[in-house]
């Protein structure tokens, strides 16, 4: 009965963690996309001025 009950904990604290680090790799790819984007914005930026002086 105890070894069912640690099994059950650890599985707990193992889905936890995972949790956490899935949450980790979206913030990092949110920021990420929003960093690709911010150097699209002053790509297009730059473009505009060249084009339209």
């Amino acid at each position: 009965m105890k070894g069912l009950c640690r099994a059950a904990m650890e599985k707990r604290v193992r889905t936890l963690e995972d949790s956490k680090l899935g949450g980790n790799l979206y913030r990092g790819s949110a920021s990420l996309e929003l960093y690709r984007g911010s150097l699209l914005q002053s790509a297009a930026q730059r473009l505009h001025k060249r084009l339209f002086r």
